[in-house]
């Protein structure tokens, strides 16, 4: 075990070893503990929201996600992202409209409103029904959480957003933005569901 952690380790600090700036030890700690879910919902809601005062960590940590996202990227269209500077790779997802790198993220059936006349944020999210309805009224959702995988990739197809995780953990919440207008929140619908009585009744039987 201890070998198959070092040699993680040692994968990390070898691709970190490649960037063309430095990269601190806190980026390190970011790049080998977070998940590519997690990266994506970093990427994915700074892209829509492009905030734009970022501290030195949060500039790290988009910018290895930037880096993970294009390096799993089939077609970067001529973009190489070993030879892009962090000032570059940075400038680009400020920019995303600009370049075709993140129209996976753009190309979605269910867009934010242009104009937004509200910002709210999305907990418990699922694969973002109620989102829809926000939106009609012209809301900006600025944040999302939803933890289970395969509800995370339907919301990032319908909105190009992937949601945070587990909204109960620190490392999910120091995400959510300090100024926004409306919070909403789903609830586990289990028991409110034919699905969810027929498991109660199964057990009760058992």
């Amino acid at each position: 075990m201890q070998s198959e952690m070092g040699n993680k380790k040692e994968n990390i600090k070898t691709k970190l070893a490649d960037f063309p700036e430095e990269i601190t030890e806190e980026g390190l700690k970011i790049y080998g503990e977070t998940s590519y879910e997690n990266q994506m919902a970093v990427l994915s809601h700074f892209l829509h929201n492009h905030p734009k005062r970022l501290n030195k960590e949060r500039k790290e940590e988009i910018i290895l996600a930037v880096r993970e996202f294009l390096s799993r990227k089939e077609f970067r269209q001529g973009f190489d992202e070993d030879e892009l500077s962090d000032e570059e790779v940075l400038r680009a997802a400020e920019t995303p409209l600009q370049y075709d790198l993140f129209s996976d993220f753009f190309d979605v059936p269910f867009p934010a409103p242009k104009k937004p006349k509200f910002t709210f944020i999305d907990l418990f999210a699922g694969i973002g029904g109620f989102r829809i309805a926000m939106q009609e009224l012209g809301g900006k959702c600025v944040y999302s959480s939803e933890f289970d995988v395969n509800a995370q990739k339907t919301y990032l197809a319908n909105y190009g957003e992937m949601p945070f995780g587990d909204i109960t953990k620190e490392s999910t919440k120091r995400y959510i933005p300090k100024n926004f207008n409306i919070l909403c929140a789903g609830f586990p619908c289990q028991a409110f569901n034919i699905m969810g009585k027929m498991r109660v009744h199964k057990k009760l039987v058992a």
